[in-house]
């Protein structure tokens, strides 16, 4: 089966009437054309351009129900089959008329569109067509029977026009136009990949959003990606220790220092008798949001602590301050506060603007290490972890800091992964929780042992993965299931037809 290499459906532009030919503008809406009247008759054509949905030509030649073309428009039918096999669900109702609504997924191949038993078209002659004159609601909506491009019924089955409005704004999907290639639609697909959590000297390992199966995918993106079985995606669960990796799962442990934990000394914090904060402004706070209320019980304050040994006498220590505590976790109020400890000296030293957590750490030489937070991958996990952007922070041998936000000049830093010679890959974004436009800094980057960055790609969507041959694997965000080798600068993406699940 033929892979797509590099492919892209570029959503097509307006164009004034007349800039083009009738032929040329099968996905436009053309402003000199007038709608038929209600039940009128219309004369149809048959598409004589190609017209290819989801990779798959249309045979309009023998296809029962073809593409057909009114007023410099290209039809879609709304048969049953059809209009699944293109994400759509369509419900005839005798009383109530044809309600359609995006399925938001495909329900497999197009083999609908030639039917059991083909016929023959001339694609040369015209056809009759009426202009529906029976109830029709899109999304709730009811759809005008004097629009400009009205639905037609064709072989007593509805027609929906390819306009700007129903193909991108109704149905979300993708349109292109070439001259010698015609139109390409591609629909709403079912994202199957989710991100690359293993690989091995041939194949990348997938994870899906099906729950415990895995995908097996070529790393020369040459083949259709493989549904490992149960046992086998089990197995892989296995191998990764019960769990999919997530970006920053890897570097020195929180659960290996054993030593003494902090301590509160009335509305101190303290550690190895070091003050690291006061508490007393989160007590005033807490205590006045209790106030004039009998309904919940004040629980106070609470501190949980996170501490890494760098070496003898300096530590990383962070501090979570829980407030309101009637309110159940994970949505119990905090704030998080980053401290270096240097217990030689005496000092504790806060981290400015590390301020959303901590979630990983390691050392690429000595005495040389770098903290992170990841990023939430949407609002619900923000608002479940409190964390609402992904920072690095660079600790260097004396105890220096460096935050990387604030030397890219992004909310967002995230940890793709470490390589065996010191460097630190991560990804920069400007606003990763809003999707905010990409900015000119935005992009992958190796940082080495150093500290000094090198540019190894401009902005990427999607969930990145460091290889054991070196390559950046990508599992891309939006409508199609693609994997990137951004290393190679190739890619591919499958339709979900091609893709087994169950």
């Amino acid at each position: 089966m033929e892979i797509k290499q590099e492919m892209a459906i570029p959503k097509l532009k307006r164009l004034c009437a007349g800039a083009v030919a009738a032929g040329a503008a099968i996905l436009l809406v053309l402003t000199g054309a007038q709608p038929a009247a209600a039940a009128d008759k219309v004369k149809v054509t048959l598409p004589q351009y190609p017209v290819v949905i989801n990779g798959i030509t249309v045979d309009n030649a023998h296809s029962p129900y073809p593409m057909i073309h009114y007023q410099g428009i290209t039809y879609v039918p709304m048969t049953w089959d059809f209009s699944r096999a293109i994400g759509v669900e369509s419900v005839w109702n005798p009383s109530t008329g044809l309600s359609v609504r995006q399925m938001g997924y495909t329900s497999g191949a197009l083999a609908p569109l030639i039917g059991d038993e083909p016929v023959v078209n001339n694609m040369a002659q015209g056809y009759n067509a009426r202009v529906v004159d029976y109830p029709v609601v899109v999304h709730g909506q009811a759809v005008s029977a004097s629009a400009q491009y009205p639905l037609l019924e064709f072989r007593e089955i509805t027609y929906f026009p390819l306009t700007w409005h129903y193909a991108v704004e109704e149905f979300n999907w993708e349109l292109s136009w070439g001259d010698s290639t015609g139109l390409a639609v591609a629909t709403v697909q079912r994202l199957l990949f989710e991100r690359i959590v293993h690989d091995d000297e041939d194949y990348l390992y997938v994870d899906s959003y099906m729950g415990n199966r895995y995908y097996r995918a070529p790393k020369a993106l040459d083949a259709v990606p493989e549904l490992l079985s149960e046992a086998d995606s089990a197995a892989i669960a296995d191998l990764l220790g019960g769990k999919p990796q997530a970006d920053g799962d890897h570097g020195l442990s929180f659960e290996a220092y054993q030593g003494e934990r902090t301590v509160r000394e009335g509305t101190d914090v303290r550690f190895q008798g070091i003050t690291l904060m006061s508490l007393a402004k989160a007590v005033e706070d807490n205590d006045k949001s209790y106030e004039g209320q009998t309904k919940y019980t004040n629980e106070g304050v609470s501190v949980r602590d996170v501490i890494v040994q760098l070496h003898e006498s300096r530590y990383l220590v962070g501090l979570t301050v829980y407030t309101q505590n009637h309110i159940p976790a994970p949505y119990t109020p905090r704030t998080f506060h980053l401290f270096i400890v240097d217990t030689a000296a005496g000092t504790a030293t806060q981290v400015p603007g590390f301020d959303q957590g901590l979630s990983g750490i390691v050392s690429t030489q000595q005495n040389i290490y770098w903290a992170w937070v990841n990023a939430p991958h949407d609002g619900k996990e923000a608002m479940r972890s409190h964390i609402n952007h992904g920072q690095l922070l660079r600790i260097g041998a004396e105890g220096q800091v460096e935050l990387y936000n604030e030397t890219f000049n992004v909310l967002d830093v995230e940890v793709i992964a470490q390589d065996g010679e010191g460097n630190l890959f991560v990804k920069v974004v400007s606003d990763k929780l809003t999707q905010a436009p990409a900015g000119e800094q935005d992009g992958i980057y190796r940082l080495g042992p150093d500290g000094q960055s090198e540019k190894i790609t401009g902005p990427a969507a999607g969930e990145t993965y460091l290889g054991t041959d070196g390559h950046l694997y990508q599992v891309n965000e939006g409508k199609m299931n693609w994997i990137s080798d951004l290393t190679a600068e190739k890619a591919a993406f499958w339709w979900d037809y091609e893709l087994k699940w169950e």
